[in-house]
């Protein structure tokens, strides 16, 4: 399986895809992605949406990123996968259509497993693994309301900062 093409010069945008698996009929699924490369190399920020195919908002945002933003101003990569489900996303469902699964329960998948197992391998092994930060888009669908909250990791021997928490204003913060 190919990998993302994360190196790329200084102040070049680069719009690529990797095949991370095939349904049964042979029909690959893939992840489209982006990577911005500002003036440094690190800390690259991963940016993903539509996690749940239904959920299009996320779409959006990082489209309107890649055309607005300067590469020369930032002080990192940004890399960035608008569709993660793509299977579900072409069946504006919120789980996968050929195995009934929520590929946001799933990771970080199996290589292995059904075809959103394996999605969700692939995407955390060639993306999620490769990031120093994440900005998961979770959008709100009909009939479902989806109030913003920053969300943390809390480790054994590690415990984040709450600045970038802090600086969403938000009255909740889960962990």
């Amino acid at each position: 399986m190919n990998e993302p093409k994360i190196n790329i010069g200084v102040g070049e945008i680069h719009r690529g895809k990797i095949e991370c698996t095939e349904l049964e009929d042979g029909t690959p699924v893939i992840l489209p992605y982006f990577v911005m490369r500002g003036v440094r190399r690190r800390p690259i920020l991963l940016l993903n949406a539509a996690l749940h195919g239904d959920e299009l908002n996320g779409i959006e945002v990082i489209t309107r990123l890649f055309e607005k933003l300067n590469p020369m101003k930032l002080h990192g990569t940004l890399l960035a996968v608008p569709v993660v489900n793509t299977l579900a996303f072409r069946a504006r469902s919120r789980v996968d259509p050929v195995d009934g699964k929520n590929l946001n329960r799933l990771f970080p998948g199996k290589k292995e497993g059904t075809v959103t197992e394996r999605i969700a391998y692939h995407f955390f092994h060639k993306f999620v693994k490769k990031a120093d930060f994440g900005i998961d888009l979770h959008t709100g669908m009909k009939g479902h309301l989806l109030v913003p909250h920053p969300r943390i990791r809390v480790l054994p021997d590690f415990s984040p900062s709450l600045e970038h928490a802090r600086a969403l204003n938000r009255n909740h913060l889960l962990s």
